[in-house]
């Protein structure tokens, strides 16, 4: 297993912090920054899949960027 940080935002609190718009219930505006989570995974597409099921990209989530850190 290999390590990976992988960025995720949220494309709808990021558009209504930028255009001055109420935010989405019960979100804070801190997703409009992109937060780094570190996952274990075989490749990318395992980390990339093991971020979208923990933010759901049907709630607005992003994953922007995947970094390997460590070969496991």
């Amino acid at each position: 297993m290999n390590l990976y940080e992988v960025g995720v935002y949220n494309k709808y609190v990021r558009d209504a912090v930028r255009q001055g718009n109420d935010l989405p219930f019960g979100m804070s505006s801190k997703w409009e920054e992109v937060y780094l989570f570190e996952y274990l995974a075989e490749n990318e597409d395992g980390a990339k899949k093991k971020a979208e099921f923990e933010f759901s990209p049907t709630l607005g989530y992003v994953v922007d960027g995947i970094i390997k850190i460590s070969i496991g």
